[in-house]
C-alpha cells in the first residue's frame, strides 16, 4: 500500500494459525530469522539448542513440531495450550510466534514463547504491532498477565519488551553436572 507521497505504508495483518498454514513454512521462517543471541533456557530445555548455546541440527524439525502442535485449536480453555500466530504485510510473512496459555486456579496467564520478526525488517515496527495484537487477542480470553523471556545475550529484545511495559521478575541459571554428549 502506498501513502499519498508515494512511500510504502506498512499494513500488518495478524492471525492465529490454523491448518491452512504450513507449520514447516513457519519453522523455516523461524530458523532463517533467529540468531545465536536468541538462545535462552527454553531453547535448551526444548531441544532447540545445546547447553553451550549453539543451535541443534534438529532445530527446524523441533520448531516444526511445535508449530504443528500449536495450529489453531477449537478451544483455548484447556489447562495448558499453545497457539501459533503469524503476521503478514500484504502476502509476505514478516513475523511468527507461539503463545502458551495457562488456565490455572491461581489465575490465568500467557507466555510469549516466541516472537520472531523478519531480520531485515526489525526497525519497521512489526514487532510493536504484533505485540499489541497479542495483548489484545489474549485479553479476550480473560488473560490479565503476560510473561516473556529473552536470552541474556539479547539486549535488543530486552529493551524492546521493557519499553512496552515488561519488567524483569527472575534470572534463570544453568549448571552442567555431566559432560555434554
Amino acid at each position: 500500500m502506498l501513502k499519498a507521497d508515494g512511500e510504502r505504508r506498512m499494513t500488518l495483518v495478524m492471525r492465529w494459525c490454523d491448518s491452512s498454514v504450513s507449520p514447516q513454512l513457519l519453522a523455516q521462517f523461524f530458523v532463517r530469522h533467529v540468531g545465536p543471541d536468541y538462545v535462552s533456557h527454553e531453547e535448551i530445555q526444548s531441544g532447540r539448542a545445546h547447553p553451550d548455546g549453539t543451535w541443534s541440527t534438529k532445530l527446524a524439525s523441533v520448531v516444526g513440531d511445535e508449530f504443528s502442535a500449536a495450529l489453531f485449536p477449537q478451544s483455548v480453555q484447556l489447562p495448558h495450550q499453545t497457539r501459533a500466530f503469524a503476521g503478514y504485510d500484504d502476502s509476505e510473512l514478516v513475523c511468527v510466534g507461539l503463545i502458551r496459555f495457562e488456565f490455572i486456579e491461581s489465575g490465568p496467564y500467557a507466555v510469549i514463547e516466541d516472537l520472531v520478526v523478519h531480520s531485515a525488517k526489525r526497525s519497521a515496527k512489526y514487532g510493536t504491532q504484533a505485540l499489541a495484537w497479542v495483548e489484545g487477542s489474549i485479553s479476550e480470553f480473560g488473560i490479565a498477565t503476560l510473561f516473556c523471556e529473552t536470552a541474556i545475550g539479547n539486549p535488543m529484545a530486552q529493551k524492546f519488551f521493557r519499553r512496552r511495559g515488561f519488567r524483569p521478575v527472575s534470572v534463570v541459571l544453568l549448571k552442567r553436572l555431566l559432560p555434554s554428549r
